[in-house]
């Protein structure tokens, strides 16, 4: 059976002003409209993806494309151009979000984060050791954006914190009571297994809650909280990678994206475009 149409994600790691996605739209009307068509025939879905032609511009930017660039005005731009794009489709058009992100996590303070971790209340210190710790991570999002592995990061921390856990679990046996050790208890080791999905999921509610009380909120100034969204964003996999990728020579580079690329991408690091092509074929 084909996939449905609102399932078949688009990814622009470099998105500039989303002049990809804008063709890609135009395709995913196609594809929608024949779906509209054929839904409930033999090798087609049972229903169709939406129930009528003019829910389908806010069908394909809330779930059909995605889009990254380290340039918050760029993001903006593309947020806006989608947002005509459809209003002409069908100017009743609902668009209440973009899949879009800046990568530039700067632009989140560090006082913002602390309000994210006392906002978000969570209930064991493991979860504030690794939000922090990967905010640590995060610190060169406004220099190489999508480049960053961060779904390799959250799982190195989560697995730290893991035999952590192990280590002093078998250092404190017969003293169970000690508030180390009752941060994760043994019986909930899936715990562990879902811990970095939830991380995920707790950034993505925090955006939505700053916006909903009016903190960056539009639908285009609201692009400066989805930084958080970036993370959520990075650690998906895409049916489909497009992009005009950054040229730069390695000579070209400045000492901390030099450092960067070398250890990060050893076998594509004579420009810049070809570790992006490594990362599109990752996140595939």
């Amino acid at each position: 059976p084909l996939k449905p149409a609102r399932d078949i994600s688009l990814l622009d790691p470099a998105c500039g002003t989303m002049h990809f996605g804008l063709v890609a739209f135009d395709l995913y009307v196609e594809m929608y409209r024949e779906e509209l068509h054929h839904a409930g025939e033999p090798g087609w879905p049972a229903e169709s993806s939406v129930p009528e032609d003019d829910a389908i511009p806010g069908a394909i930017i809330a779930n059909n494309l995605h889009g990254i660039d380290i340039d918050l005005r760029a993001v903006q731009l593309a947020a806006l151009a989608l947002y005509l794009k459809a209003k002409t489709l069908n100017p009743r058009a609902a668009i209440q979000n973009s899949n879009l992100a800046c990568a530039d996590v700067s632009l989140i303070n560090g006082a913002r984060l602390d309000d994210f971790l006392k906002e978000m209340a969570f209930n064991r210190p493991v979860y504030g050791r690794v939000i922090r710790a990967l905010w640590g991570r995060m610190k060169d999002s406004g220099k190489v954006g999508s480049l960053l592995r961060l779904e390799a990061d959250i799982l190195e921390i989560v697995a730290a914190e893991r035999e952590a856990a192990r280590r002093e679990r078998r250092r404190l046996i017969g003293f169970r009571d000690d508030a180390h050790f009752a941060d994760v208890p043994e019986a909930e080791q899936g715990f562990w297994d879902l811990l970095d999905a939830q991380i995920v999921q707790a950034f993505d509610e925090f955006a939505r809650r700053r916006a909903e009380q009016g903190d960056d909120a539009g639908f285009f100034a609201g692009e400066a909280i989805k930084g958080l969204k970036v993370l959520d964003l990075m650690v998906n996999r895409y049916d489909v990678v497009v992009t005009n990728p950054p040229y730069l020579d390695s000579r070209d580079y400045n000492p901390g994206l030099k450092r960067f690329v070398e250890a990060a991408y050893p076998d594509n690091k004579r420009n810049l475009y070809s570790a992006f092509l490594e990362r599109g074929l990752e996140v595939l």
